[in-house]
């Protein structure tokens, strides 16, 4: 059930259809939705693993995952920047 202080704010973006309020994330896609950003993200994001476990096998354990760590970083950035990410604040304390 939605407080009666959320019910009337048109602004809030519930994500994948959620309606519990404290599942709410204030973080918004413009262009895609969540679902489908997360589907992108492991499809970009396989290749860089498979090449990664290949091509550095010999290094150590922290040395063989941080480049693949980074290469997902940047591929979470890229598809929050397509798919039009914004922020928006909740406001409690409505005066």
């Amino acid at each position: 059930m939605i407080p009666s202080n959320l019910k009337h704010q048109t602004s809030i973006n519930m994500t994948c259809g959620v309606k519990h309020p404290r599942l709410l994330l204030p973080a918004h896609l413009e262009y895609l939705s969540w679902p489908r950003a997360l589907g992108l993200f492991a499809v970009l994001a396989l290749p860089i693993v498979l090449l990664g476990m290949r091509s550095l096998n010999g290094l150590g354990l922290v040395r063989k995952w941080w480049p693949s760590a980074f290469g997902w970083e940047c591929w979470a950035l890229f598809i929050l920047i397509i798919g039009g990410a914004r922020w928006q604040r909740l406001n409690k304390n409505v005066e």
